[in-house]
């Protein structure tokens, strides 16, 4: 809601987004919507939710998980950024 009205053509790059974004970013002219995170149902989620996420999938607790380990959760959940071209 804090955006300029016109951003044709412009990128944005996100963590968290709901389908009202979205319909909110097509109108203002966004070309694309990437997204740090995946997309649940129309909604791309905030990075502590993702992490919570891997956590628990893990059986570990946070202070266990290494970098590697998360690497390796993401790519067995074959999670991904959302990337959508939206105009």
């Amino acid at each position: 809601q804090y955006m300029p009205q016109d951003m044709k053509g412009k990128i944005v790059i996100t963590n968290t987004v709901t389908s009202f974004n979205v319909e909110d970013l097509k109108k203002r002219g966004v070309s694309y919507l990437i997204t740090t995170t995946p997309e649940f149902e129309g909604r791309s989620f905030g990075t502590n939710v993702f992490q919570a996420t891997l956590v628990a999938i893990s059986g570990k607790s946070p202070e266990e998980l290494q970098p590697e380990d998360y690497l390796k959760l993401i790519e067995k959940t074959g999670f991904k950024p959302r990337i959508e071209k939206l105009n």
